[in-house]
């Protein structure tokens, strides 16, 4: 299973406005719990729109082996490894390299590509 947070959503329950196009949505955090406990999701992309992702987002997702992060506007304030709490020792997280240096500092610990 993988999940994307990327950069919009689309409201396509059927419901349009007068145009008759779709609402859209820019998704610009992760909030916390977002995926807790989820068993089954394998990967994560998180768009390039993103500003935050909350403590604990990910919290227990034991199958989640790749993070794909296209955002660089993460700043220490706005996200922290405690986004990953519980995760499998073994996930990887991908970032954009002019953040690398970056984003290691904000996810010590974790395994950042």
């Amino acid at each position: 299973m993988s999940t994307q947070i990327n950069n919009s959503i689309d409201n396509s329950n059927g419901y349009h406005n007068r145009d008759q196009s779709f609402f859209r949505y820019k998704v610009t955090s992760v909030a916390a719990k977002a995926v807790k406990n989820n068993k089954k999701v394998k990967s994560v992309v998180i768009g390039a729109n993103v500003k935050s992702i909350s403590n604990n987002a990910f919290y227990k997702c034991p199958a989640l082996k790749t993070v794909k992060i296209k955002t660089t506007k993460l700043t220490k304030k706005t996200a922290s490894k405690k986004a990953f709490k519980g995760v499998n020792k073994k996930m990887v997280i991908k970032v954009p390299k002019k953040v690398k240096k970056t984003y290691a500092k904000i996810f010590k610990g974790l395994k950042v590509k």
